[in-house]
């Protein structure tokens, strides 16, 4: 995989394009190095923890895996929250138990806790990165928020992602999610235990 992220940069950086701007009219060569360098960019799996998370330095790039798991849709619901450093390193992940909400009211929460805890860790840049597609497009203007329940969390994380002097929202599939899921339901798990 590294040696297709090579190929892909020494396009993106050094090859001229021509070709597929001519065959592709209106796409511009800066916009085309862009979605190349993108594509090499997506994040990886998060580590599984396994060593004791580490204190980052304030001013440097972090990354955020939320999610919410909901059984029932409403019913018994957790928030997962996984902050790493783009090496990997675990710099804290938390299982949150939220009592009874829908899945879109848990993944909005996820995120809201995670906005908060990376907050405090002072990041010049936040990549969050979530599997719930309906709440990475509405933060990213795609979608109108139509239910008055998600509202008030939509305008809670504009506000939390304000915060931030760069903060990108990205949807991840749902495998690339794994540790934040793990949380989401150990949150669960360990609340409903008789």
């Amino acid at each position: 995989m590294s040696r297709v992220r090579d190929i892909l940069r020494f396009i993106a950086e050094h090859e001229q394009l021509k070709d597929t701007l001519q065959h592709f009219p209106g796409l511009q060569r800066e916009r085309l190095r862009g979605l190349l360098l993108s594509l090499i960019q997506e994040p990886a799996q998060p580590p599984s923890p396994t060593a004791p998370p580490v204190a980052p330095a304030p001013g440097g790039e972090l990354w955020l895996f939320t999610d919410g798991a909901s059984r029932g849709n409403p019913g018994l619901a957790g928030a997962g929250v996984l902050i790493v450093e783009p090496s990997g390193a675990v710099v804290l992940e938390k299982a949150v138990f939220l009592g009874s909400c829908t899945n879109n009211v848990a993944e909005y929460t996820a995120l809201l806790l995670g906005l908060e805890a990376a907050s405090a860790l002072s990041p010049a840049h936040l990549k969050a990165h979530l599997d719930s597609e309906l709440v990475v497009r509405q933060l990213n203007g795609k979608y109108r928020v139509r239910h008055p329940d998600l509202l008030p969390l939509f305008q809670r994380a504009k506000h939390l992602l304000g915060r931030f002097r760069q903060a990108d929202v990205i949807h991840i599939p749902r495998d690339k999610n794994v540790e934040a899921d793990r949380l989401s339901n150990q949150a669960i798990d360990q609340r409903s235990e008789p």
